[in-house]
């Protein structure tokens, strides 16, 4: 016997309401779901390096001032999408309005930074390999410190990343 066709399937309203139940183990189901602050960190990482790769540009004199404006202001949307996801990890307010990031997510942001800079190419690749793998375990990488303590100072040091619409390097005027 046929089983019945996508009209017939689309059609029906008497469908059970049931949730489908996931193919993923529940680990990596929960990192997809939550992920570790450590891959959120990576993700305003990204966003952070692209930007200074931007403005090394800029200053070596390889595109102008208009273009610079123009990729970072493409560039800051991102940023504040990735900086919001701090707030799940105690970051009040890493998101000033649509367009600005916060001291407090600085702090944040250069812990992890200054954190990462210490550590050998052996635990970089074991952070890596348990990011690849959707581990929990990779939560057992963190920094010591509280964030609160650290510098508070913009991770793109010469570009005013209070506005996408206003990026200007502080010494052009």
């Amino acid at each position: 016997m046929k089983g019945p066709d996508y009209e017939e399937l689309v059609g029906r309203t008497d469908m059970p309401k049931t949730k489908p139940k996931s193919k993923l183990p529940a680990e990596r189901e929960e990192f997809l779901l939550h992920p570790p602050e450590i891959a959120v960190f990576m993700a305003c990482c990204v966003v952070v390096n692209e930007l200074r790769g931007l403005e090394r540009t800029f200053k070596a004199g390889e595109i102008t001032e208009g273009l610079f404006q123009e990729r970072a202001a493409n560039l800051f949307p991102k940023l504040i999408k990735a900086a919001g996801g701090a707030e799940c990890f105690d970051v009040v307010m890493p998101v000033v309005g649509e367009t600005e990031v916060s001291s407090v997510f600085w702090r944040w942001f250069n812990w992890w930074e200054d954190y990462f800079s210490g550590l050998n190419p052996t635990e970089i690749c074991e952070i890596e390999r348990l990011g690849k793998e959707l581990k929990l375990a990779v939560n057992d990488y963190r920094p010591k410190e509280h964030w609160l303590t650290f510098r508070p100072t913009a991770g793109v040091s010469d570009c005013q990343v209070a506005s996408t619409a206003n990026c200007k390097l502080k010494d052009s005027g």
